[in-house]
C-alpha cells in the first residue's frame, strides 16, 4: 500500500509539473480545485487568485484521488470497507464542492442581472458597462469569489430613481416580465426584457425604467416606427443623462417613417 502511495503522489506532482508546459496547462491544477469546492477556503483566505496555492490543493487532490482509485482496485479490501471510504469522501466533498458553485453561481447571476454594457456612438466605437442596482445591499450579496475590483465596481455602481427601481420590481414580478426572463432558458437579462416587452406592447413609460439614455432612445424609436408617429421619435434630453444622446438615432428613426409613408 505504500508504494501505490508514493506512485499517486509522484503522479499527482508529475501532473502539476507538466501543467506549466502545456497550453491552457492551468486549467489542469485550477479544474479540481474548483470542482470539489476547495476553492471556497481558498477564497476565504483570499488566495482563489494565487497560482501556487492552487498548484498545492490541486496536487493533494490528484494525490487523494490516486490512492483513492489503488484502494478501489486494492483487494485486502472488501466491498464494505471500500463503501465506507467513498462514502467518507463524499461527506468530505460534496456540501463543499455545491455550495462552492451556489456562491459562484449566485454572483454570475447578480452581474448578469444588474450590469449593462451597451455600445452607443459606434463610429467612435464607445463602450459602457457599469452596475445599476437598486441600493447598495445587492453589493453585500456578492460573495468571496468576487474580486474586490468587481466589488468596488458595484460599490461605484449607478443607483436607479426610486421611480425605476419601483417599476422594475413590478415589472420582473409581472406576467409579461416572468414570461420574457424565462425565455431562451431562463438566460434573458431583465433590462433586454424591458426593452422587449416594451416595444411589444408600444409603452413608451415601460422603455423609460431603463436607466440607459441610448438604450431608452432605442425603444422609444422603435415604438415610433411601429406607430408611424415622427413626434415620438427621441430628440434631445433637457438635461445630462447617462450615456449622453446619439442623433443619428433620431435621424433613423425619422427616415424609416418616411420610408414606410
Amino acid at each position: 500500500m505504500n508504494k501505490k502511495i508514493v506512485i499517486s503522489v509522484a503522479i499527482a506532482a508529475l501532473i502539476i509539473f507538466l501543467s506549466k508546459f502545456i497550453p491552457y496547462g492551468f486549467y489542469i491544477a485550477s479544474f479540481p480545485v474548483s470542482f470539489s469546492g476547495l476553492d471556497y477556503p481558498l477564497a476565504l483566505l483570499g488566495l482563489n487568485y494565487s497560482t501556487w496555492a492552487i498548484q498545492i490543493v490541486a496536487f493533494l487532490i490528484y494525490a487523494l484521488l490516486g490512492i483513492y482509485i489503488g484502494l478501489l482496485f486494492n483487494r485486502k479490501y472488501n466491498w464494505k470497507q471500500k463503501a465506507i471510504i467513498t462514502f467518507i469522501y463524499l461527506i468530505l466533498f460534496v456540501p463543499l464542492s455545491s455550495y462552492s458553485h451556489w456562491l459562484k453561481r449566485s454572483d454570475k447571476e447578480l452581474a448578469w442581472q444588474n450590469t449593462i454594457t451597451a455600445v452607443y456612438n459606434p463610429s467612435k466605437n464607445n463602450e459602457f458597462t457599469s452596475w445599476f442596482i437598486p441600493d447598495y445591499s445587492v453589493c453585500d450579496k456578492l460573495s468571496v469569489f468576487t474580486s474586490v475590483q468587481e466589488r468596488q465596481s458595484c460599490l461605484n455602481g449607478i443607483l436607479l430613481t426610486n421611480w425605476q427601481a419601483r417599476s422594475l420590481d413590478l415589472f420582473v414580478q409581472s406576467d409579461d416580465g416572468i414570461k420574457c426572463l424565462n425565455d431562451d432558458y431562463g438566460n434573458r437579462n431583465k433590462w433586454i426584457c424591458v426593452q422587449t416587452v416594451a416595444i411589444e406592447k408600444q409603452d413608451v413609460a415601460m422603455c423609460k425604467i431603463h436607466p440607459f439614455g441610448p438604450a431608452t432612445d432605442s425603444c422609444i424609436a422603435e415604438i415610433a416606427i411601429a406607430k408611424k408617429d415622427a413626434s415620438l421619435c427621441p430628440q434631445p434630453p433637457s438635461q445630462a443623462r447617462i450615456g449622453g444622446y446619439d442623433q443619428s438615432l433620431y435621424d433613423s428613426c425619422l427616415r424609416r417613417i418616411l420610408e414606410q409613408n
